[in-house]
């Protein structure tokens, strides 16, 4: 009967050692993702896509969700080209969670539009431009992916909808998920990334 017992016992521990391995190898995974942070953007249609995103912080409600950072490129709205093969193969875009390298070209995601500018809490008149002048470390690491507002242009240039907006929003503690106008768009987070998938 003793045998019995200490078999058993040694058989919970090794079943609480694995377990709690298993915990920490989950834990380790979620943090990396939350870290991690990217932005995907994928657009499905065959209409040209202007856009501005943004990061906030929405935990500081009573300083406005800052550090709040937008994208500003010089050239003006962000522009993500019509898919390929439309309802198919997407045209798609992807930042890094470190938004200084937002200039840099991927060749991985060759569509990307390079983002060359970022405000600080709604101060146009003096952006982060980079690579000279880099957002701070802090403004980064203290902000999350917020959102994205777009517009919708045909082939010519002609806008034909929009705008319309998903993700989070300061104040709101429920994300903007989905809109339906000239073409569609959806929202939701995934492997630690924010992903903006547009039909």
């Amino acid at each position: 009967m003793v045998n019995i017992i200490k078999k058993s016992t040694k058989i919970t521990n090794h079943k609480t050692k694995a377990m709690k391995k298993l915990i920490l190898l989950a834990a380790f995974f979620s943090s990396f993702c939350i870290s991690a942070q990217d932005l995907y953007i994928q657009n499905y249609t065959d209409t040209v896509i202007q856009f501005v995103v943004w990061r906030l912080n929405p935990s500081n409600l009573a300083g406005n969700c800052s550090p709040n950072l937008q994208s500003t490129s010089s050239g003006g709205l962000s522009t993500l080209t019509y898919a390929p093969v439309a309802n198919t193969v997407p045209s798609e875009a992807y930042y890094y969670g470190d938004i200084n390298t937002s200039n840099t070209f991927n060749p991985s995601y060759p569509s990307t539009p390079l983002i060359d500018a970022w405000t600080y809490d709604n101060n146009y008149s003096t952006p982060y431009t980079l690579p000279s002048n880099p957002v701070p470390t802090a403004y980064i690491t203290g902000s999350q992916w917020g959102g994205i507002k777009l517009g919708v242009q045909d082939h010519f240039g002609n806008n034909i909808g929009g705008y319309y907006s998903l993700g989070h929003f300061c104040g709101s503690t429920t994300p903007i998920t989905a809109f339906s106008g000239v073409i569609q768009g959806s929202y939701f987070q995934f492997g630690g990334a924010d992903w903006y998938v547009l039909y």
